[in-house]
């Protein structure tokens, strides 16, 4: 398989000639320490960086046990009549086969197991797919980017196979192995979302850097879609609902709540991806800029603004097209900026790491950075048992 070339050599060449004038000694201490934690994380074995930039990650974020409905009545594999989720197998298959309905801790465990499995799956394809520097910052818009945050607080639910199958699909949707396994994974973990991403990856396709992937998703979308009418037709005569049956009963409260929270439910959407996205689009022209505006923003943003859960329902339909957007232009991306920067890979560490996590979940509610820290030391009543502040 061969891999997109990134830069992964030195630069301790070019920090040593920073004028002495111009940069006293403490400066060019620090220059140099940038210097080689830049040389550094291209060398580091992929595993590596990726547990560390999931630590961060966990820190920033923590974790929110989010189980979705997994009763054992009614019997699988018959519809849950009172689910939104009714239509979306692959989580109860999963609970089913191991005979844990309705064991809440139990579900989550596992669904956190599979979390890691298919984060470490997809940092394996980033690892094939880039070198050097390119993969490093590969690896931080993985680690370090809005799906990690949806996925860590929602463990429990399906977003683990729509996100893993969303990442397959944009890495390796050109192929067809890559974007049939890909949309399976989605399609079991969110029906509606799968044909919403599939289709912002054909719009992608219409563009001319996207071409390989225009065939392939063009069938997965027909499929996706056919099978999902089929499905919502059976649940339906069986009295059970899809997610498409409740979005008029939430559409007032969506509406509210993606305007109520203004750009901070723009900002959660692709967080520091969105440096990204912005510079794909200036860099494209004519028709080409105006399907990436589609596929990129307008779509996703209109579908997020009529769902309940919001930055939930970004992430979802949107990760396909934002890693097929990583696999074509993070090369160029990245040497874009080392014509800013010596040390591409230590700044994009840097943004992901001090940019802010925020997820904008069902009724308005805002998923912080560092609430787990709140909620573990006032929620829980540590520092009243402690004696300290006015309780």
């Amino acid at each position: 398989m061969q891999r997109i070339e990134g830069d992964s050599e030195s630069h301790s060449a070019e920090d040593s000639q920073i004028p002495s004038h111009i940069s006293g000694p403490v400066d060019v201490a620090t220059q140099g320490r940038f210097a080689r934690f830049d040389s550094w994380l291209p060398t580091m074995p992929w595993w590596i960086l990726s547990t560390a930039l999931l630590a961060v990650a966990l820190f920033k974020s923590g974790i929110d046990l989010e189980v979705a409905a997994q009763t054992p009545d009614p019997a699988f594999p018959l519809p849950q009549t009172d689910a939104s989720d009714a239509l979306s197998y692959g989580l109860p298959t999963v609970v089913w086969l191991l005979g844990i309905q309705g064991q809440s801790t139990l579900i989550g465990i596992v669904t956190f197991v599979f979390i890691l499995v298919g984060y470490f799956a997809s940092a394996f394809l980033i690892s094939r797919t880039f070198t050097g520097s390119v993969q490093s910052i590969g690896l931080i818009a993985l680690g370090l980017g809005p799906t990690i945050t949806v996925l860590l607080g929602n463990i429990g639910r399906h977003d683990f196979l729509v996100i893993f199958g969303a990442v397959i699909v944009g890495l390796r949707g050109y192929r067809w192995w890559g974007m049939t396994f890909g949309s399976l994974l989605m399609f079991l973990g969110n029906p509606e979302q799968s044909v919403v991403a599939l289709l912002l990856l054909v719009l992608l396709g219409l563009t001319t850097r996207f071409r390989p992937y225009l065939a392939r998703a063009s069938v997965s979308t027909l499929i996706a879609f056919t099978c999902f009418a089929g499905l919502q037709i059976w649940a339906n005569s069986l009295g059970a609902d899809g997610r498409a049956d409740w979005l008029g009963y939430h559409l007032n409260a969506s509406v509210l709540n993606f305007f109520g929270n203004a750009y901070l439910s723009i900002f959660a959407g692709y967080s520091v991806m969105w440096i990204l996205v912005m510079w794909t689009l200036v860099r494209s022209q004519g028709r080409d800029r105006i399907l990436l505006i589609l596929a990129l923003i307008v779509i996703p943003f209109a579908v997020t603004m009529i769902t309940a859960d919001q930055t939930r329902v970004f992430v979802g339909v949107s990760t396909a097209a934002l890693f097929a957007l990583i696999r074509t232009d993070l090369q160029d991306f990245t040497q874009q900026l080392r014509s800013i920067t010596p040390h591409p890979a230590a700044w994009a560490f840097v943004a992901g790491a001090f940019t802010p996590v925020l997820e904008i979940t069902y009724r308005g509610f805002q998923r912080i950075p560092l609430q787990w820290l709140y909620d573990a030391f006032v929620n829980a009543g540590l520092i009243e048992r402690l004696g300290i502040g006015p309780w």
